[in-house]
């Protein structure tokens, strides 16, 4: 099983992220209030931003150890990061956006194309395939961003907000899509919220994090009987999750 560790302290602005986190074969959700360093921890694991000191390590690899003076590029670390805004290239098609992933990664351009329609079929986004993003809803624009991080074959997967700012409908079909996804592809993959029922949508696994720091981890239920802290106890009151079997 491939796994994902981070153990960094990194100051950013006011904000002092100090973190100790492991991620396997099924989501970790980040859940906590705005600028509390969720999107950071995210940006930190990518390579975006550099943490003081620590160490982040994928199957075993370090990505980032302050000690050994190791820090990988970020297209090194065989990540897929999915942002908030999904950020597509406006001036390219769907299919040129995961197309272009394909070219990074070097697959030959005789390939690219019928690769490329094959990740949007994957995402039941083939259809799309002609359109520009500025023609796309924000839950097909999800999809195709999905598309093209899995175009890099990447070993985990970095997922931030994937469900906001989308209407009711569509949040309702991607939180059975995308968690479907995740578990297809069993890989280490942290998912960024503010909302307690998209968190409980991709699992048992949740980390609330306030302040820069880890205040509680474990399941809804859990959270929600046994809160850590005030955020939590109030994060839990309008959220009635079905009881366990």
């Amino acid at each position: 099983m491939i796994s994902l560790r981070l153990d960094v302290a990194a100051r950013l602005g006011p904000l002092a992220i100090e973190v100790a986190l492991e991620a396997g074969d099924r989501p970790l959700v980040l859940v906590g209030p705005n600028g509390s360093g969720k999107t950071s921890i995210l940006l930190l694991v990518l390579g975006a931003l550099r943490p003081e000191r620590g160490r982040i390590e994928l199957d075993g690899v370090a990505l980032y150890d302050s000690a050994r003076a190791i820090d990988l590029p970020p297209e090194e670390r065989g990540l897929g990061y999915v942002p908030q805004a999904y950020g597509l290239f406006p001036h390219m098609t769907a299919l040129g956006n995961v197309a272009f992933a394909l070219e990074c990664r070097g697959v030959p351009r005789a390939e690219r194309r019928a690769k490329a329609l094959a990740l949007l079929e994957t995402v039941e986004a083939a259809p799309l395939a002609d359109r520009a993003p500025a023609e796309l809803s924000g839950g097909e624009g999800q999809r195709v961003a999905l598309a093209r991080a899995l175009a890099s074959e990447p070993r985990a997967l970095l997922l931030d907000e994937p469900l906001a700012a989308l209407d009711v409908s569509v949040r309702r079909q991607l939180r059975e899509f995308l968690p479907s996804q995740l578990a297809a592809l069993a890989l280490p993959a942290l998912v960024v919220t503010h909302d307690l029922a998209d968190a409980a949508a991709f699992g048992e696994d949740i980390a609330v994090i306030e302040n820069g720091r880890v205040t509680q981890r474990g399941t809804i239920h859990e959270l929600r009987e046994r809160p850590a802290t005030s955020f939590v106890a109030e994060l839990c009151s309008p959220f009635s999750p079905p009881a366990p079997p």
